[in-house]
C-alpha cells in the first residue's frame, strides 16, 4: 500500500477520535503513523496491513486497562437514584396495609419495608431500592 493510503489513515482515526470520547481510535491513529513510516521501507500490502492490525490489537489490549483505571470517571448517582444506600428518618409508621412516610430535601416519598415488617415513626431506615414511587427500606441495624 501506499504512503497516502496509511497517511489518509492516521488522519480518519484522530478526526474520529475528536469526535467520539472512547479513546480507542487514537490506538489506530498511532499504529497507522508506524504502518506510514513502515511503507516508506517495504512495498508488500498484505504485510503492512497485517503490521497494522497486530500493533492495533497490542495497543488497544495495552492501553485500554490503563486508561480505565487512571482515566475514566466513575459513574455518579444523580437525582433520585442518589438516594439509595442512605439513611433517613421515617416520618409516619410503617405497617402491612399502609406504607410510611419519609421526608427527603422538602418531599415527601412513600416508604415500605423490604420484608414486609412494621417499622415504627421516628425510626432510622436505609433505603434499599426504589420500586415505582415507593422507597423499599430497612430498619437501621
Amino acid at each position: 500500500m501506499s504512503s497516502l493510503f496509511w497517511f489518509i489513515a492516521v488522519i480518519f482515526f484522530i478526526i474520529v477520535e475528536l469526535v467520539s470520547p472512547a479513546l480507542l481510535s487514537i490506538w489506530f491513529a498511532l499504529a497507522a503513523l508506524i504502518v506510514l513510516v513502515v511503507s516508506c521501507f517495504i512495498t508488500n500490502a498484505l504485510l503492512e496491513f497485517g503490521i497494522f492490525a497486530v500493533l492495533s490489537m497490542i495497543l488497544v489490549i495495552i492501553t485500554r486497562p490503563i486508561y480505565n483505571k487512571y482515566f475514566k470517571k466513575s459513574i455518579i448517582s444523580t437525582n433520585v437514584y442518589s438516594i439509595i444506600g442512605n439513611s433517613y428518618i421515617l416520618e409516619e409508621a410503617i405497617n402491612k396495609k399502609t406504607p410510611g412516610k419519609i421526608k427527603i430535601n422538602d418531599q415527601i416519598w412513600n416508604a415500605i419495608s423490604y420484608d414486609g415488617t412494621n417499622i415504627k415513626e421516628g425510626e432510622e431506615v436505609i433505603v434499599d431500592n426504589i420500586v415505582g414511587t415507593k422507597l423499599v427500606v430497612r430498619k437501621k441495624d
